[in-house]
C-alpha cells in the first residue's frame, strides 16, 4: 500500500473554500476540524469541499466518512445535503440547533469506474441511499452542503474520510 499523501489546502471558511485535494489511498484520509461559522444565503453553501483525484477509488473499493454540523444561529429550517460529482442528494432538514452527525459509504461498482452507490446515515436516525454515475476516473468533487434563509448559520465541526 503506497503511503498517504496529502496536499492540504486550507482557504478561508468562505463557503466556496476548498478544504483538501486527496491524491493516494491508504490510512486515514483527511481530518478536518471545526470551521468558523457560514453565514447561509438562500442558495446551496458548501460546509465541506474535497477533490479526489483520478484514478484513486478503484473499481470494487469504498470510501467511509463522517461529518458533523452545528446550526448555531437562526431559527428557521436548514436542508443538508451531500454532492458527489455534481449528483446531489438530501440528507436532512432541520431547524434544530443540535449538533447533527452524518456517514457516508461511497462505493464502486465491482466491475466500474463509473458505477457507484452512495448509502447516508443521518444520526443513526435515517439512511439515504442514491446512484450518482461518476466517473472515478477523472477528478471527483465531494462536498457537504447547507442551504437555508440568509438569517442562518452553521458551523462545520468536523469531515473525515478514509477508505473502508
Amino acid at each position: 500500500m503506497r503511503k498517504l499523501s496529502l496536499i492540504l489546502v486550507l482557504f478561508s471558511a468562505l463557503a466556496s473554500a476548498q478544504d483538501t485535494t486527496i491524491t493516494e489511498r491508504g490510512g486515514t484520509l483527511l481530518r478536518v476540524g471545526a470551521k468558523s461559522p457560514i453565514t447561509l444565503t438562500g442558495a446551496d453553501a458548501d460546509m465541506f469541499n474535497v477533490t479526489i483525484k483520478a484514478g484513486l477509488v478503484q473499481p470494487g473499493q469504498c470510501y467511509f466518512g463522517m461529518a458533523a454540523l452545528q446550526h448555531t444561529t437562526g431559527t428557521s429550517s436548514v436542508t443538508y445535503k451531500i454532492s458527489v460529482g455534481g449528483t446531489q442528494a438530501n440528507f436532512g432538514a432541520s431547524a434544530a440547533t443540535t449538533p447533527l452527525g452524518m456517514r457516508f459509504w461511497i462505493c464502486n461498482d465491482p466491475v466500474s469506474l463509473t458505477t457507484q452507490t452512495v448509502f447516508i446515515d443521518v444520526s443513526g436516525v435515517s439512511l439515504t441511499v442514491f446512484f450518482p454515475a461518476i466517473n472515478f476516473a477523472a477528478d471527483v468533487v465531494l462536498k457537504i452542503q447547507a442551504n437555508g434563509a440568509n438569517t442562518q448559520a452553521i458551523t462545520p465541526k468536523m469531515f473525515y474520510m478514509r477508505p473502508d
